[in-house]
């Protein structure tokens, strides 16, 4: 079993058909775009939580708070998934524009950068609701060694990643 496939249970095919629906984009535009971010934000968020100013980020994965987003769909359609996930890319980039950032992931996924620029503060709930399900329980240990994962620390994580998300959201 893949990493994407740890990370998101059968279960959980729900959030592929939502996110297609909510954004007007295909099942596979959903995976490149998952795929895509899913890397980035855990480059970002290991820095930050390597550094003294990513306590807050840490007490909030291992808090829970966030895996409503990963567990429950619809949640990703509310206001709150989109505020949250602006508020953890703030904290995670330091709030600078993120042109760089959206037009990379529109490369690398596929998918207009306009699009990449509605979705990037769900699909940044969604991931960290994922790794916030990893982290329950302060089993930070685990967090760490997805993040390893997920920034490629371990040759071919991206291939991996790319293949689970298109068979887990179509």
């Amino acid at each position: 079993m893949n990493l994407i496939e740890t990370m998101l249970p059968a279960a959980h095919g729900g959030v592929g058909q939502q996110l297609a629906q909510q954004f007007g984009i295909g099942g596979e535009q959903v995976s490149s775009v998952v795929a895509a971010v899913a890397p980035a934000l855990a480059g970002g968020l290991k820095e930050k939580l390597d550094s003294p100013s990513g306590g807050g980020l840490l007490e909030m994965l291992t808090s829970g708070a966030l895996t409503k987003f990963a567990s429950d769909p619809t949640a990703l359609a509310t206001p709150a998934a989109a505020q949250q996930g602006q508020s953890i890319l703030n904290q995670i980039f330091g709030g600078n524009p993120m042109t760089n950032l959206i037009s990379g992931l529109a490369q690398k996924s596929g998918v207009s950068s306009g699009v990449i620029q509605s979705m990037l503060p769900v699909v940044t709930s969604l991931v960290m609701g994922l790794l916030s399900q990893k982290a329950a329980g302060g089993n930070t240990t685990a967090l760490m060694d997805t993040l390893g994962a997920l920034t490629g620390e371990h040759a071919g994580v991206f291939g991996a990643l790319k293949a689970a998300a298109h068979k887990m959201f179509g």
